[in-house]
């Protein structure tokens, strides 16, 4: 995945205009009676013919633009060439705005890839002897034995991504989806297609469309990460620019970026990052696998593998090989499989929390929220160890590591307004909440002249005033106003010292028993109407959408099952918009409270290995995040500078080996060195992985950590069942290394098999037997 979504779709463009040139003979015009059309993109509807005839009748029929792409054989090429007694070169030059007419010898059919509906109203609109029309001809098949003098034209026949590009690039005869539209619309421009832009632009036949689509292509950070899933041409059936309302009133572009960059990662994952495969990935597999976790879930598990198996996902890779290697990966992966669709659904869930937050601040004008919010954060000094984080409504823990302020801040005031304001509440319920979150935005360092409004308006002060006035109506009112700002503080510091001590907490489920989580509910503002007693259990999922639940990974939460639980769904939303960290989710390093848990034991209700085999490791799949939301010292419009330096420096650095919180060894950042410090504690027993949970062998050690871009290895102690494994992988590896034809192959493949494996560990793979 090193390379961006823009470089490419630029790449495939350009090999796919290249070969368009290649393979093209010429364009003539060639009689109806030849034209057929065995493929078409879409069944006769007599609306658009019938909207096509007024077209022609009003402006002709014979522009350049409504020419069609057919393809043909060389020697019936040849038999036409001879029969209209012209030559290929004389065809080549006459393309012009008017083409020669080309003969052909009855009963000769080319077959047409597009443009169906433009001839059965061209039938209607022209008589019989003007029946003539606009061809580009392609070639088709081999034709080594015709004296053609054009040796390019010897190349292979015209691949499927040219046919496929030729299909969608003449079809301005209809109405296409939102969606489609666009993403022709950016293929053009990125291939600088002046004239396509316009016509594809032109198909939005709406001035709201056009002008939504104006602000969209101003949005830069936007319109990168949208450029980044053109490729995959099965999401955009999702895009409605009439939905763009929300896409582009949010002002949240850098977290909808981040969003947008899991569906590319998670694609590019699923498909080997290979372009061909991305074209192909078809609109019915990707409304089939969006929102499956199959890598926790055993019913989207089977669900996805009877799919793969039957051909009915990804139903145009036909490879076998390369079927079961997209099979193997997506089965692995354990978080929500995100799409267009969920993302403008999961927009929908995070608004009411944005529309609370942006009354924290001046309404932006050109800045993103974020870059609002930046612009008013004063942060709360310099020492990272003072930075208190919000584990409970009135209780908060120590955060000591490297993430910055800003960072840690945005996430904890989402996080409130998620808890407060994501269902409907009362008048009352409001004020309170907006005061809560005035409360702890200016506790993590922001300030503006409209969080000071709101913590004038104190809620525990109305309370007791207006007890105040039930029961001492006779007393004056500003005796009442100097008891009720005492009696209120007091009111306060007990609701606080009560939601403190309401005993220990515990890991929120994973997984429960059943089914789990609908489809249907696994997105978007109904994944507060979760299972059957859905009242309940939000009550018991609010209670955990705090910063040191929901960045826990997987291996961190309880499993109850094998279906997933409505937490599971609510912390996946949230860390699509905000992803998971080379920190945060650490809980066990980096919270420190008297209050913390113990490392969690194996529930009994987990199932067992047996069950679970269809389960992936412990280890998280989620791809990690490209997109910068944390500023640190530089400016919010300079984001995508900051991730480049954060790259380059990462390389100025050593690579730390830390066991139980302590550094172990340092090495400098080169690839022999850090590579051969991880083998000599493999060597000795130990277990490597990121702070993320990723596990990897020691080999693996420097590429691992580029790839993340980190510099801390975690050190564990090969004491489980599952680490013995891991280590029995490294030993074979070293082994095999040393001495290659020293193994059996039977004893080589598992494991090879479990090294190779995206997202599994050597355990899933490795049997007792062979341990």
């Amino acid at each position: 995945m090193g390379t961006s979504g823009p470089e490419i779709l630029e790449v495939f463009e350009r090999r796919i205009s290249d070969e368009k040139v290649a393979k093209l003979w010429g364009t003539a015009r060639v009689r109806f009676d030849h034209l057929t059309f065995p493929h078409p993109i879409r069944s006769e509807d007599n609306k658009i013919i019938k909207q096509l005839e007024k077209t022609f009748a009003s402006e002709g029929c014979l522009d350049e633009q409504h020419g069609i792409p057919a393809v043909i054989d060389a020697s019936t090429f040849q038999s036409a060439l001879d029969k209209s007694k012209v030559d290929v070169e004389r065809l080549r030059i006459d393309s012009g705005s008017q083409p020669l007419k080309l003969k052909f010898p009855e009963g000769i059919r080319l077959e047409c890839l597009h443009g169906q509906h433009r001839i059965l109203a061209a039938r209607r609109h022209l008589p019989p002897e003007k029946r003539w029309w606009t061809v580009d001809l392609y070639r088709t098949g081999e034709h080594e034995q015709t004296n053609l003098p054009i040796k390019r034209l010897t190349q292979p026949d015209l691949g499927d991504d040219a046919r496929q590009s030729l299909r969608e690039g003449y079809g301005y005869s209809s109405n296409y989806n939102d969606g489609i539209i666009f993403r022709q619309l950016r293929r053009c421009q990125v291939a600088a297609d002046t004239r396509g832009e316009k016509r594809w632009r032109a198909q939005y036949h709406s001035d709201t469309k056009d002008r939504d689509l104006t602000h969209l292509l101003k949005r830069p950070v936007l319109l990168r990460a949208l450029d980044s899933i053109i490729p995959v041409k099965g999401l955009w059936k999702d895009f409605h620019l009439g939905s763009l309302d929300i896409f582009l009133t949010m002002k949240c572009d850098e977290l909808i970026a981040h969003y947008i960059s899991l569906i590319r990662k998670t694609y590019s994952i699923i498909l080997k990052d290979d372009s061909n495969f991305m074209e192909k990935a078809d609109e019915r597999t990707v409304k089939a696998i969006q929102l499956r976790a199959p890598g926790l879930s055993k019913y989207d598990f089977e669900f996805i593998q009877k799919g793969m198996t039957s051909g009915e996902l990804f139903s145009q890779i036909r490879n076998v090989s390369k079927r079961e290697d997209i099979t193997s990966t997506l089965l692995s992966i354990d978080y929500l499989i995100p799409s267009i669709y969920t993302l403008f659904k999961d927009l929908r869930f995070l608004r009411p929390a944005v529309d609370a937050i942006r009354c924290l601040v001046p309404k932006p004008a050109k800045r993103t929220l974020l870059e609002t919010l930046y612009f008013h954060f004063e942060g709360i000094g310099s020492d990272p160890s003072a930075i208190k984080i919000q584990i409970g409504e009135h209780s908060y823990s120590i955060y000591s590591g490297e993430q910055s302020q800003f960072s840690l801040a945005i996430r904890q005031l989402f996080l409130l307004a998620i808890r407060h304001f994501a269902r409907q509440a009362g008048q009352r319920e409001i004020e309170y909440s907006m005061f809560r979150l005035a409360e702890l935005a200016q506790s993590k360092g922001f300030s503006s002249e409209q969080i000071d409004a709101l913590l004038l308006n104190n809620p525990y002060q109305k309370m007791v005033l207006d007890l105040l006035l039930r029961t001492l109506p006779t007393q004056k009112p500003a005796d009442r106003h100097s008891k009720a700002q005492a009696l209120a503080k007091d009111l306060q510091n007990l609701m606080s010292a009560l939601s403190s001590t309401t005993g220990k907490d515990s890991h929120p489920w994973i997984t429960v028993a059943g089914s789990g989580a609908p489809i249907s509910h696994r997105c978007g503002p109904a994944a507060w109407v979760t299972l059957t007693s859905d009242n309940e259990r939000d009550s018991d999922d609010l209670r955990h959408i705090f910063f040191n639940k929901m960045h826990l990974r997987p291996v961190d939460l309880q499993r109850g099952g094998k279906g997933v639980s409505s937490f599971f769904i609510k912390q996946s939303i949230y860390l699509a918009f905000f992803g998971v960290s080379t920190e945060l989710g650490q809980s066990n390093i980096w919270l420190h409270t008297e209050f913390q848990e113990s490392h969690r034991q194996p529930s009994v209700n987990e199932p067992t290995q047996s069950e679970s085999a269809h389960q992936p490791s412990f280890v998280e799949s989620r791809p990690q995040e490209d997109v910068d939301m944390s500023f640190g010292e530089s400016s919010p419009q300079d984001v995508e500078i900051l991730v480049n330096q954060t790259a380059a420096n990462i390389h100025q650095q050593v690579v730390k080996f830390v066991e139980s919180g302590a550094t172990i060894s340092e090495t400098p950042y080169l690839k022999d060195l850090v590579n051969e410090q991880a083998r000599i504690i493999a060597d000795a027993g130990k277990h490597l992985s990121t702070l993320q949970g990723q596990h990897f062998l020691w080999h693996d050690c420097y590429n691992t950590l580029s790839i993340t871009s980190t510099i801390v290895v975690v050190v564990t102690s090969l004491g489980s069942k599952n680490n013995l494994r891991v280590q029995q992988g490294n030993k074979y590896r070293r082994v095999h290394e040393r001495t290659p034809k020293s193994l059996p192959s039977n004893r080589l493949g598992p494991n090879q098999a479990a090294d190779t494996l995206p997202h599994k560990e050597a355990s899933e793979v490795t049997s007792e037997e062979e341990l």
